[in-house]
């Protein structure tokens, strides 16, 4: 069966699409790719201005249910509130 685009659909991955999940599910210690940012164009740009632009390797420091998730991009680390994680998905 082939997979069509529908109109209207989401052109951005969703959780569980080839892998692909919230920065908010991922365990300390991992490493994962960023594929999409799903927010406003204001906070997209928020986060390409500190290095979080598709493609990149985001390596999770810390990520508890209860506080920010915090992650090393190209040598720093960056510290994102719980909505931000949700919005930024990763394979």
């Amino acid at each position: 069966m082939m997979n069509k685009h529908l109109p209207g659909a989401a052109s951005t991955p969703r959780s569980g699409a080839h892998g692909a999940k919230p920065l908010a599910m991922v365990e300390a210690g991992k490493r994962v790719r960023l594929k999409a940012i799903q927010s406003g164009r204001e906070l997209q740009a928020r986060l390409a201005a500190m290095g979080l632009t598709p493609g990149i390797e985001i390596e999770v420091i810390r990520n508890q249910s209860g506080g920010p998730c915090i992650v090393a991009v190209r040598g720093s680390r960056i510290m994102l509130g719980r909505g931000m994680a949700h919005g930024i998905i990763v394979g």
